[in-house]
């Protein structure tokens, strides 16, 4: 019994949770997006690394800075980031971890792949939880763990998985914290402590990724509130309080670290800004839902199997399953709804709802034929509309739309932070509010120029930057496909360079990073050097000069900065 048993998991959610990394790791660009929201997050992990701070350097003179995406830090000098701290957290363990590598480029591949691998196993670790609350539906052993692969990998998740938002995290930590909760009411009391301790700690942790993870809140309370068994509503809320008590204190000395404030979440700038700058509730509704833009119907079509899950449970014994599904997934889409930034920033699909999808897991369950054939039917559908996501760099899209002179007009209000001063469209937000621009209608075409013509202007490429395209698409149709130095060091060169009008210590620090994690090797030997000299450290400066000589003897600036170390290490003579 027990090998059967264990033989049927191997082949239902074991196959399900190899098959989707394998899947993502396929159309991987295993290479850094770069996103707004990424960059700020790696550059708070090496201060964490390489300083042992959340505190980044205050602006240089041209830099501009946004109050809704940067802090005062409390009590001194520099900024901090608005975002949630995980993301910086695990790529800090990175950068800390990849030192056990021999240094150079060496260090910088193994930080990129195991950054690049966080994605893939927050999906792997999410299969099982999801096919759990399918199954907590109506759903049977056999098809719970493919609906739920379904639900990660052909809709705007999957994308999402590869990208540096922090949403993959968020998904996992939500759907573990639901899918515990809903196990301990099936449980008998004295069985209860151990999924009711563990969803408490995922739903903590879920701060960390998100603050409005508070709103999971009123759903696990509910699916504690009635066990199918005997009543124990003091001792199961005081285990789930126990389980989370952990991560929201973390959450909380987190704060009061990087804001000065315990109860700070980050938002209170953003949410001056909310009021004057919102829409109206409707036509936001409405672009989540329906329009083309950003609507769920397009990017996540299974989602249109929620009506079958409702009369399902009304005629059946999942009312609580259903009432949690809707609850904690309604709170999430309200507060997108209301959001000024609905569209989640530039991005593929409607990113904020990611946690909304994976609530309503539940009423996605399938039963009977025709269920299944509209399970595959809408599975098939929203692949082939995320198709694009894996394929194409999202940003060539924004490109695009930079670089268009005309396009029609927006369908329906636009916030004002969304308009320049002259009242007109921003045109990098074209893709969030006219329907013909819709990113998964401007992908494919993008492909298809890429695969005729190769990267460009025309295809929305940038000669600046290495496109984050899946690795294959890059290694047929882009030429820059294999960089001559590591994305770790890269943007560690690259934030240095940002840092040195404002704190030199800091930037050496990310200089000198960059070269042992395989940054651009002369460009990082000659900054570096530069900013060494600043600083009085001259043996190391020229130990640099040389070695970028090495490299590049025509480099004029090594030239100079060696002959500078050189006249204070010896002197005139």
């Amino acid at each position: 019994m027990i090998g059967r048993i264990a033989r049927r998991r191997v082949t239902g959610v074991g196959r399900a949770t190899f098959a989707l990394p394998a899947f993502l790791a396929l159309l991987s660009p295993w290479h850094f997006p770069v996103s707004s929201d990424g960059i700020l997050a790696f550059r708070t992990a090496a201060a964490l690394a390489f300083e042992g701070t959340f505190t980044l350097p205050p602006a240089g003179p041209n830099q501009q800075v946004h109050g809704y995406i940067l802090l005062p830090a409390p009590g001194g000098r520099g900024l901090v980031t608005v975002h949630a701290p995980m993301s910086a957290l695990l790529r800090a363990a990175v950068l800390v971890g990849a030192r056990v590598v021999p240094p150079g480029m060496p260090r910088g591949l193994a930080s990129d792949f195991a950054i690049n691998l966080l994605g893939l196993l927050a999906a792997a670790a999410t299969v099982g939880p999801v096919a759990r609350l399918l199954r907590f539906g109506g759903a049977s052993r056999r098809t719970a763990p493919w609906i739920a692969a379904a639900l990660l990998g052909t809709t705007f998740l999957g994308p999402l998985f590869l990208s540096d938002f922090q949403e993959p995290y968020v998904v996992f930590l939500v759907a573990l914290a639901l899918e515990r909760a809903l196990w301990a009411r099936r449980l008998p009391p004295g069985r209860r402590a151990g999924p009711l301790l563990a969803s408490g700690l995922a739903f903590s942790l879920c701060l960390l990724a998100k603050p409005t993870s508070l709103l999971l809140a009123p759903a696990l309370a509910l699916a504690v509130a009635f066990p199918r068994g005997r009543r124990r509503l003091g001792r199961d809320f005081g285990l789930l309080l126990a389980g989370a008590a952990p991560g929201i204190a973390a959450f909380l000395w987190l704060n009061l670290v990087r804001f000065g404030s315990a109860l700070e979440l980050g938002y209170s700038n953003t949410l001056a800004l909310y009021g004057r700058q919102r829409v109206d509730v409707l036509w936001t509704a409405l672009r989540l839902t329906l329009l083309p833009n950003r609507g769920l119907v397009w990017y996540a079509p299974l989602v249109l199997l929620v009506p079958f899950g409702l009369a399902r449970a009304a005629k059946g014994s999942r009312r609580i399953e259903a009432l949690v599904a809707l609850l904690s997934a309604g709170a999430f889409f309200g507060v997108n709804a209301v959001w000024w930034a609905w569209e989640g920033g530039m991005g593929w699909g409607p990113r904020l709802l990611a946690p909304a999808v994976i609530c309503l897991a539940p009423l996605l369950a399938v039963k009977g034929r025709a269920q299944v054939a509209a399970a595959v039917g809408l599975a098939t559908a929203g692949l082939l509309v995320n198709a694009s996501g894996y394929l194409v760099d999202t940003s060539r899209v924004y490109e695009r739309a930079l670089a268009a002179n005309s396009a029609p007009a927006p369908l329906g209000p636009v916030p004002p932070v969304h308009r320049r001063p002259d009242g007109a469209l921003e045109r990098f937000q074209r893709p969030h509010y006219v329907p013909s621009w819709a990113t998964w209608l401007q992908a494919p075409r993008i492909f298809f120029r890429l695969a005729t013509h190769g990267d460009g202007a025309d295809a929305g490429g940038k000669r600046s930057e290495i496109p984050a395209d899946a690795a294959l698409v890059r290694l047929l149709f882009c030429p820059r496909s294999l960089p001559a130095s590591s994305d770790t060091g890269r943007i560690l060169f690259e934030s240095a360079v940002l840092t040195a009008d404002a704190d030199v210590p800091a930037a050496v620090h990310l200089a000198l990073a960059a070269i042992d994690f395989g940054g651009p090797a002369v460009e990082s030997r000659a900054f570096a050097s530069f900013m060494l000299l600043n600083v009085g450290r001259n043996e190391e400066a020229a130990r640099l000069c040389r070695e970028g000589l090495a490299l590049s003897p025509g480099r004029e600036d090594l030239r100079r900065n060696l002959a500078v170390a050189e006249a204070r290490l010896h002197g005139p003579g």
